[in-house]
């Protein structure tokens, strides 16, 4: 086994909530609904090659796990079918429960 390499970005982030790892920069979000963040760009993740099925088999997606402590994030949704039509093409999100991810300090906090 060798040595994790974390990448490490300036600015407000996203991180991991068990192991403070950045996930992705605040500038990535691109909706945060109910108790979930959707994501079209994250890093230091890991993504499962297999699809598993959620919310009794409504839909499919692949797990994504932290690649420090290998803790599971949420799911990344499938890339849609070849065959689907160009106007109705829907880029593949990544969608982080509210717990397992940190959002950013705000920025009006006091600094230490």
């Amino acid at each position: 086994m060798g040595r994790v390499f974390l990448i490490e970005n300036d600015g407000p982030v996203y991180t991991c909530a068990t192991c403070n790892v950045q996930i992705a920069k605040s500038e990535d979000l691109e909706d945060a609904w109910l108790d979930l963040y959707q994501f079209y760009l994250v890093y230091n993740v890991m993504i499962a090659e297999v699809p598993v099925l959620y919310h009794d088999d409504l839909f499919s997606g692949h797990e994504v796990s932290c690649v420090n402590c290998c803790a599971l994030l949420g799911w990344r949704n499938p890339a849609p079918p070849p065959d689907q039509s160009p106007g109705d093409e829907i880029m593949p999100a990544f969608v982080f429960e509210h717990g397992r991810v940190a959002p950013p300090p705000p920025d009006n906090l006091p600094q230490d």
